[in-house]
C-alpha cells in the first residue's frame, strides 16, 4: 500500500501545481482523464 500511495501522492502533486498554475487547464485534464477512464470501462465489457 505504501508503495502505492507513492506514485499517487506524485501524481496529486502535479495537480495541485497545474491547479494553481491554471484553474480551466486543471479542470479539462481532469475530466478529460475520468472521461477516458470511463470509456475504457465502458468499453471494455
Amino acid at each position: 500500500m505504501n508503495r502505492l500511495f507513492k506514485y499517487v501522492y506524485a501524481v496529486r502533486r502535479v495537480g495541485n501545481r497545474i491547479k494553481a498554475w491554471h484553474r480551466p487547464t486543471y479542470y479539462i485534464i481532469k475530466w478529460t482523464l475520468f472521461g477516458t477512464i470511463f470509456v475504457g470501462v465502458f468499453f471494455a465489457l
